[in-house]
């Protein structure tokens, strides 16, 4: 009964270490997505726009097929960006929505005075359905929304199906540049928030290169204000002594990393 016992709760204090350590450094995820749309006078660019954070599955958990990550934060909005201003302003909120954004239609249309616009599975709404999608997400993202660009009010309908989306549409790349201002707090991520750190464990995770050239981008973006030109100095020794300790070949897949994360340190005044 006692070797039984001890078995139970060796196997427990098992599940408990490998539970804790399958999941990866921090990733984000902030896009703007295909297609955006000026409005008549150029003055305002309509996108949709989605963020994730999340922690990868490892180890264990990420067998066969990478597994299932750790959702931090997730959302997709509908955005304007004014040109003048170069300020953001939510138009529509979506909050998370399941599976990644490549599997989603974004639809976008600018008519004289209105912007409509609509989210659909790239599949379409009645394949996903017949194939197991939860009919909830249908009956929460399945509308076609029309903005008025004179008072700022939302009308939504059911779409009829016939809906034409023919407007000049700008390519991402160039929403990147027209946007290239905004910070990741414009964005909703507030990534000290997000993930629950302190400065020092954030700047542990420059120090090691932790998580994707994004993740690190948000942790100097949060962290600018409060580095001393000391710990600056600090962080970027420790970046070096951190690719010193790696073999050759691991060094190499680093090198562009550091590079980048140095020269925004750099840019901290």
């Amino acid at each position: 009964m006692f070797i039984r016992h001890f078995q139970i709760k060796f196997i427990l204090l098992l599940l408990s270490f490998s539970v804790a350590g399958c999941y990866g450094d921090i990733n984000i995820s902030c896009e703007v997505q295909a297609p955006g749309c000026f409005d008549h006078d150029s003055l305002n660019l309509y996108f949709f726009h989605s963020a994730v954070v999340r922690r990868p599955a490892k180890g264990i958990s990420a067998f066969p097929d990478g597994g299932i990550p750790k959702i931090l934060f997730k959302k997709v909005t509908f955005s304007r960006y004014n040109m003048v201003q170069k300020s953001l302003e939510t138009i529509l909120d979506y909050g998370s929505m399941p599976w990644s954004s490549s599997r989603w239609k974004y639809n976008i249309y600018v008519r004289n005075d209105t912007v409509a616009f609509m989210i659909e599975p790239v599949s379409g709404w009645e394949k996903e359905l017949k194939w197991g999608l939860d009919s909830a997400y249908y009956q929460k993202f399945r509308y076609l929304y029309v903005y008025q660009l004179r008072n700022g009010d939302i009308s939504r309908y059911e779409p009829s199906g016939n809906e034409i989306f023919t407007t000049l549409k700008v390519p991402v790349s160039e929403m990147k540049k027209l946007t290239g201002n905004l910070k990741y707090s414009d964005w909703g991520i507030i990534i000290d928030e997000i993930s629950h750190a302190g400065k020092n464990q954030m700047i542990r995770d420059l120090s090691g290169l932790r998580g994707n050239q994004e993740y690190r981008n948000a942790l100097i973006e949060i962290l600018g204000d409060e580095l001393t030109k000391k710990e600056i100095a600090e962080i970027k020794s420790e970046i070096n002594k951190y690719l010193n300790s790696l073999s050759d070949y691991e060094r190499l897949l680093k090198k562009e990393s550091a590079e980048i994360t140095i020269d925004r340190l750099s840019t901290i005044k």
